[in-house]
């Protein structure tokens, strides 16, 4: 009897010991689970990667039944971001962040594998199907690493205390208190940073989900109408991207005659915008936050 109850104990402490507390353990996938706070994706997965872990890949049934028996016990009725993304804007493939190869056969997938207007994450949605949603929407997420793995992060911390990276660029991101755009800049530059540069979709989609995450519905971005009319940035980075509103860049004065020639993001759908996520011209003496930018510890991911 003795015997029986010690052992019971010995195995109940080595199944304790698979996964620490707070992690969900799931034996068939010799893994351990956790749900974490809405956030963006790439948020959600440099939260993940501090613990040792990745958003969660989906391998097979067992586990697709598994994480949606997750989410439905801990957020009944809401979505959760996996680690399944586009990796780039043509590309025809998924891939799990931890990297796995993605079975469209497993689970349900809405649309095709190629991205859908602008959706290049993807979570797993309140009906248990996967949807490619953008990547700064704030949603749970589910972090994923191998039974027995101590919490060590699986890489050095790209940014500062208080700076939020981007895998896509190794650049870290801080907005500053509302201000006029001149100020907004200072206060980068006192920061050792500059205005921010947006040089790809990637890296502008970043931006914003930052910029969500701070509370900032529009926020000024590192350009400037130059005297030939055009758009430039403040860091000298050549301007080969842009996401303009119908209202810019053509736009150089409001209804009251107010010259514009800063620019601005918005997150959210505005009268002046006609989407979410545009650029529009702005007066450089409206007060909003202005997004900083800076290299980071160490070079992105390839």
């Amino acid at each position: 009897m003795l015997v029986g109850l010690t052992l019971a104990v010995f195995f109940a402490r080595i199944y304790a010991e698979d996964c620490e507390e707070g992690w969900t353990p799931y034996k068939v996938m010799n893994s351990c689970y956790k749900m974490i706070n809405g956030q963006a994706f790439w948020h959600a997965e440099a939260e993940c990667a501090e613990q040792g872990a990745h958003l969660t890949s989906v391998l097979n049934d067992e586990e697709n039944q598994f994480i949606e028996n997750m989410i439905s016990k801990k957020i009944p009725g809401n979505d959760a971001w996996v680690g399944a993304m586009v990796m780039t804007r043509n590309v025809t493939g998924l891939h799990w962040m931890d990297g796995s190869p993605v079975n469209q056969k497993v689970g349900n997938w809405t649309g095709s594998l190629s991205p859908h207007k602008n959706d290049f994450c993807t979570l797993k949605n309140g009906n248990g199907k996967f949807e490619q949603k953008t990547c700064f929407e704030l949603n749970k997420g589910i972090c994923k690493r191998p039974m027995g793995q101590a919490a060590v992060a699986l890489e050095k911390p790209l940014c500062d205390e208080g700076w939020t990276g981007s895998k896509w660029t190794g650049s870290c991101y801080k907005v500053t208190p509302k201000s006029k755009s001149g100020a907004g800049q200072e206060t980068c530059f006192e920061w050792g940073a500059k205005p921010a540069s947006a040089l790809t979709y990637l890296e502008h989609e970043d931006i914003l989900a930052i910029a969500a995450a701070a509370g900032s519905n529009h926020t000024f971005l590192g350009a400037k109408r130059e005297s030939d009319g055009n758009y430039q940035w403040i860091d000298g980075s050549k301007w080969d991207y842009a996401f303009w509103s119908p209202y810019g860049p053509g736009t150089t004065r409001d209804s009251q005659g107010t010259t514009r020639n800063c620019l601005g993001a918005w997150n959210s759908v505005s009268p002046y915008t006609s989407g979410p996520h545009r650029w529009y011209p702005l007066s450089c003496d409206d007060e909003l936050n202005t997004m900083c930018k800076k290299p980071g510890n160490k070079k992105p991911a390839a």
